[in-house]
């Protein structure tokens, strides 16, 4: 490297001592970690370490609001690795306890060196000695000690918790398998009466009207027609029908939005969802019928957010007029996923770019505010190229947001159930392609909004979504198999017992049959801490939901959590630091209720080997960069 010359009238930028600090502290715990250095580089600094013989680069640089392999409260970290490498788990576990180490000092506030500065790095490279440079053991500093009781002690704490934990990751997959969102109703749930749902929602408008449920409801209409089954679609949806049990849907759909209507008689509703299968697939008579029906016996105000979900084939002009108009539709999403001929032969799907083209215009001209493309990653066939070419395009239309998302090869997708599987290379493939194009979109001025991303402005997020996750709102679920949720009732879902389109074709009768999972006051507290775990819990917003403080609540799964080095509390927020996805799966289940948890393993309990790494079974199923 060229060495920078310095004015003499500054004073030369150096590595800040804290630094040095935190690797002499790790030093003493990691076996493995040989030697380490420490140099300015052009945005902040960086530490090269060498870990079993493998050289591992971290840069630090002052924090910006975009993907980055770690945040702390002042600092945005990345990974090096020479090409062609990865992170063993031995090594993963030592970079991992790094990144701990300084989130720890990050109290707010830190500095670094900003300027664009190059220098030598000779005599910075460190040997592990025996003991730390000033001459002590690094156990016996008062505050390195103090920083590895917390931050390290996760080697001790995972030994201890071992067996827990993998009772967790078994628990974590089956949910995973079933349905991801807790209490996981699909799975757990059990079979409801239709008059503990209304009286469920009699009392949730008393708590709303009393204060003592969030003031925010939702509406969920499911359509689970679909022209084609996509293989790598896990939605609740069918090929198998023909127009007149559409017909007959939108009839059901009618009866039921008069069945729940008495009981929120008054109530304003906040978002407004139309999810599937293909809402778009409906006719442009049927799509009239249900806004006119909804938005007179249901209080939506002008303004609020109305999201409609659709194809491009099927998102004709005439239909996005009466989106834009009769349906007050704020956010349409538009379901992309790929637009390579090739890799549409694969995952049955046909997209074409006219399509796609032809309903963003009628979007706009109709006035239509926010417009979402969907697109995955990691499909059948598709290379790295198919996928930058889908996205750079979808990206040149300008849309509001690109939600990209990576394919999860479930047992319950076409894909899987006709033999296939996702081989390690295709996975690695999978996550590079997402890594590229969140930090494309990231360039480009799209950034996470809501905890959701990205999207070019927050009015752009999924409210819906971001009501249910930090305010557990209320939801009114409409049609099969709708997910529901009457705050302090039940969290609750339509049957799919007996096979999805039976079900489907039974229920179309008027039969409804529903499936739930009984949620008091205290199972709330929990979904909520379930729910947030990746994102961490304002502890004002917590007490003002709740009544009472984050800690005096749930103090048990915290202080396992603490333990484990996957949460700092501070006065204000509780941070939650759970690694990647996988882990945060695990570590959730010890937010789930005990009856909760007792339910998991009495349901799925009978299939639990202790002898089977779950951990590694999860990791099949869920992208690294989602």
């Amino acid at each position: 490297m060229s060495e920078t010359t310095v004015p003499a009238t500054q004073e030369a930028p150096v590595v800040p001592d804290w630094v040095g600090h935190i690797c002499r502290v790790l030093q003493k715990h990691a076996p493995t970690l040989t030697e380490w250095e420490t140099s300015l580089w052009e945005g902040g600094v960086r530490i090269d370490l060498q870990i079993g013989g493998q050289p591992v680069g971290i840069t630090l640089r002052p924090r910006v609001d975009e993907p980055a392999w770690g945040h702390t409260d002042s600092l945005s970290l990345a990974l090096q690795l020479p090409p062609d490498t990865t992170l063993p788990n031995a090594s993963k576990k030592v970079v991992e306890a790094l990144f701990k180490l300084i989130r720890k000092h990050d109290q707010g506030g830190l500095t670094l060196p900003t300027a664009a500065v190059t220098v030598p790095t000779h005599e910075t490279r460190v040997p592990m000695p025996e003991r730390s440079p000033d001459g002590r053991d690094v156990a016996t500093d008062a505050e390195a000690r103090l920083t590895l009781d917390a931050v390290l002690s996760w080697r001790t704490a995972h030994e201890e918790l071992s067996e827990e934990l993998q009772e967790n990751a078994y628990i974590a997959l089956r949910a995973m398998l079933s349905d991801d969102l807790y209490p996981h109703v699909v799975g757990l749930g059990e079979t409801l009466d239709e008059a503990q749902i209304l009286d469920a929602w009699s009392d949730t408008k008393q708590f709303m009207k009393e204060g003592r449920a969030p003031q925010k409801l939702g509406l969920y209409c499911h359509i689970p027609y679909c022209t084609v089954e996509c293989t790598f679609c896990y939605c609740g949806k069918t090929e198998d029908f023909v127009r007149s049990d559409v017909d007959q849907y939108v009839d059901q759909l009618v009866m039921e939005a008069d069945l729940f209507a008495e009981r929120v008689d008054g109530m304003p509703f906040t978002s407004v969802y139309f999810g599937g299968g293909t809402p778009s697939l409906l006719t442009p008579p049927a799509m009239r019928r249900l806004f006119q029906h909804f938005y007179s016996q249901f209080h939506v105000p002008e303004g609020t957010q109305v999201v409609f979900e659709g194809n491009p084939d099927s998102l004709k002009p005439n239909k996005v007029d009466i989106l834009a108009g009769e349906g007050r539709v704020t956010r349409l999403t538009i379901g992309i996923q790929t637009l390579d001929p090739d890799v549409q032969k694969y995952v049955r799907r046909y997209n074409k770019h006219e399509d796609v083209e032809a309903a963003l215009r009628a979007a706009r001209s109709g006035g239509i505010p926010h417009i979402n493309f969907d697109c995955i990653a990691g499909l059948e066939g598709q290379s790295m190229e198919s996928f930058q070419r889908d996205v750079r395009y979808l990206l040149s239309l300008e849309p509001d947001s690109i939600h990209l998302n990576g394919f999860r090869p479930l047992p319950r997708t076409n894909f899987r159930q006709e033999g296939r599987a996702m081989s390690l290379e295709q996975e690695r493939l999978r996550d590079e392609m997402l890594a590229w194009g969140h930090e494309l979109l990231a360039t480009n001025g799209y950034a996470n909004q809501l905890q959701q991303g990205p999207h070019r402005t927050q009015d752009a997020a999924n409210i819906q979504e971001y009501d249910l996750r930090r305010q557990n709102s209320s939801l009114v679920g409409l049609g099969f198999p709708a997910r529901a949720h009457a705050f302090g009732g039940y969290y609750y879902v339509r049957s799919t017992q007996d096979g999805f389109v039976p079900e489907l074709r039974h229920q179309n009768t008027g039969a409804r049959r529903w499936r739930g999972v009984r949620s008091d006051h205290n199972e709330e507290m929990h979904k909520f801490l379930v729910t947030n775990i990746r994102n961490g819990v304002d502890r004002a917003e917590f007490a003002q939901l709740f009544g009472q403080d984050v800690l005096a609540a749930k103090p048990e799964p915290l202080k396992i959590l603490e333990r484990l080095g996957a949460v700092d509390i501070r006065q204000r927020r509780v941070h939650f630091h759970t690694g990647n996805l996988v882990d945060s799966l695990i570590y959730r289940v010890f937010c789930y209720s005990d009856a909760h948890r007792a339910r998991a393993m009495s349901v799925w309990g009978h299939e639990f080997d202790r002898s089977v790494d779950y951990r590694a079974l999860l990791n099949q199923y869920v992208p690294q960069n989602d």
